[in-house]
């Protein structure tokens, strides 16, 4: 029996953001300064962006950095003498800091048609609609209490997920299918910091750790004025945990954290799964302009149909930025690699399979005040030998921003069409197990890709971004049922032998970021499309017709 092509989603298996005291994200509500260690180093695409006070698990800016070239163009300011966000409530009665926010988001999307098997089958969502209502609050004792910062935190997402006004074709994990709209609570926790020693909590939290290629708390990886970013992500990885850290120490700026997490949500713990996870990290360059993180995950999970997946992942992130008068020139990357080994989809050859996973990004960012330039280089590992014992397609989070239209609706579609389509008994007699984890849902995987984005802002608020995303696979392009009736040839969803060049996708958009008497008002349109490549072919050797898609955005944080 052959076994099928599955994902393990390496980005589930965890990371720790404990966030230190520096500049926050520009897209983060403002929250007073913690006190905790943080996994990776701060990312400098956001450095020196003019916000609020830090925000607890953000580690996106480097302090002190704000010379006129690291400085995004102002928001709009509509009305009032606030110059940007503030928050709902603010204040400090005594010197305790609370505040409490709420951020509001709603997506309106939509695809053109396109085929996802050889029978005819196409996927179509209609209208696709994506709410949230994030609410917040934070307490901090700062320096009131003589030996120890107390920080608590909570946020819910009331509601957040998809709905499709029609149904799409027969599958699992389809774009826009998961989640469906419902509640989520991230952070609800506690932390005790005694200087910067010794930092003990624990709680509901999420995780982010580097450029949210392994750990994405949806957040952080979100567009922002200056970052190139095509994302209005929802959900993320979210744990029960507890946790101890010191930091930072010495003239380099060392941290490290030691946390036990039991998984409460991420892309690889389906319904009915159960995780736990040990995690370590040390990092330098905490408050620099140069820093580098490594974490170490031990996760054992149990899967509804008893399997199990234990899993080892090193991942290593760095970053470098030099902010100059006029620009800011940046670096940074993340390199991850997945072992150990899985009872999923076992063959009577092999009834254990290892893992053996790699997943990279390198991005490179120049800003000055009104242009600025991305370029991502990224490379997920695939599975060349679909039959072999090991299992070594990597996959990024959903929430790792890479394009519009491959990733998130093609890949997706196709993937979780051959789920269904190879546990069809009156064609295959016996399916192979475990069919519901070859879906990529949405994750970029299998893939070498070149991102390059341009971002132009004419006047105050409005930022304009367009990019050009080319992919080609690192193995073929593989579906279970198709390969099967083949004898064994790799064949890909459409029935075609697929080639390398995966296709190019062209990404346009636009947002104007309003002030409105200090609450904060994005309005945003994006447009894609994709040109499919030489390994989205038929059976007739025709390659797969283009595929259009758009959205409107708003988001409102008050």
């Amino acid at each position: 029996m052959k076994r099928p092509l599955l994902f393990l989603n390496a980005a589930a298996f965890g990371a720790l953001t404990l966030a230190l005291p520096i500049a926050s994200h520009a897209d983060e509500p403002p929250q007073p300064p913690p006190a905790v260690p943080s996994a990776p180093a701060p990312t400098p695409t956001q450095a020196a962006a003019p916000t609020p006070p830090p925000a607890a698990e953000t580690v996106y800016a480097v302090q002190g950095q704000t010379k006129p070239g690291d400085v995004p163009a102002a928001a709009f300011v509509a009305f009032g003498r606030a110059r940007e966000y503030t928050p709902l409530v603010s204040f400090k009665p005594g010197g305790v800091a609370l505040q409490a926010y709420a951020h509001l988001a709603f997506r309106g999307e939509g695809v053109s048609s396109f085929a996802v098997d050889n029978t005819g089958n196409t996927f179509q969502t209609g209208a696709v609609i994506s709410p949230q209502v994030r609410l917040g609050a934070q307490f901090d004792t700062g320096k009131v209490l003589k030996y120890v910062n107390l920080h608590a935190e909570y946020e819910h997402d009331l509601p957040t997920g998809y709905w499709a006004s029609d149904t799409p074709v027969e599958g699992i994990g389809l774009p826009a299918s998961s989640p469906a709209i419902d509640h989520q609570l991230r952070k609800a926790y506690l932390r005790a910091s005694f200087d910067r020693y010794l930092h003990i909590g624990g709680g509901f939290m999420t995780n982010q750790f580097g450029l949210g290629l392994l750990a994405n708390d949806g957040a952080q990886g979100n567009w922002a004025p200056g970052s190139g970013r095509f994302a209005d992500n929802r959900s993320g990885d979210r744990v029960l945990r507890g946790f101890l850290g010191t930091g930072p120490l010495s003239d380099l700026g060392f941290t490290a954290t030691f946390a036990v997490d039991q998984v409460q949500g991420d892309d690889v713990l389906l319904p009915g799964d159960s995780a736990y996870q040990i995690i370590g990290t040390a990092s330098v360059g905490y408050g620099k302009p140069w820093g580098a993180g490594l974490f170490v995950v031990q996760r054992h999970q149990d899967t509804e149909g008893g399997a199990r997946i234990d899993a080892t992942v090193v991942d290593f992130t760095a970053r470098y930025s030099r902010v100059m008068p006029g620009y800011v020139v940046s670096m940074e990357g993340e390199l991850a690699v997945v072992t150990g080994d899985t009872t999923l989809a076992p063959t009577p050859e092999f009834p254990v399979h290892k893992l053996r996973q790699i997943g990279a990004a390198l991005r490179t960012t120049l800003r000055t005040h009104y242009f600025g330039g991305v370029i991502d280089l990224l490379y997920f590992s695939g599975d060349g030998n679909p039959d072999d014992q090991v299992q070594s397609a990597f996959k990024a989070d959903p929430n790792f921003e890479t394009g519009l239209l491959l990733f998130r609706y093609v890949m997706a579609a196709q993937t979780g069409r051959s789920a269904v389509t190879a546990a069809n008994l009156e064609l295959v007699g016996e399916p192979a197990q475990d069919l519901d984890r070859l879906p990529t849902r949405g994750s970029p995987s299998n893939a070498f890709v070149l991102f390059p984005r341009f971002m132009y802002r004419p006047v105050d608020g409005l930022e304009a971004t367009a990019g050009l995303l080319l992919a080609w696979s690192q193995a073929p392009l593989f579906d279970p049922l198709n390969s099967r009736v083949s004898g064994g040839i790799i064949t890909n969803s459409l029935g075609g032998k697929p080639g390398s060049y995966l296709g190019t996708e062209i990404d346009l958009g636009a947002r104007h970021r309003m002030i409105l008497g200090g609450t904060e008002l994005t309005l945003g349109v994006e447009g894609a499309l994709f040109l499919p490549g030489d390994a989205f072919v038929d059976v007739e050797g025709k390659t797969m017709d283009p595929v259009l898609g758009g959205r409107a955005l708003l988001g409102f944080k008050l």
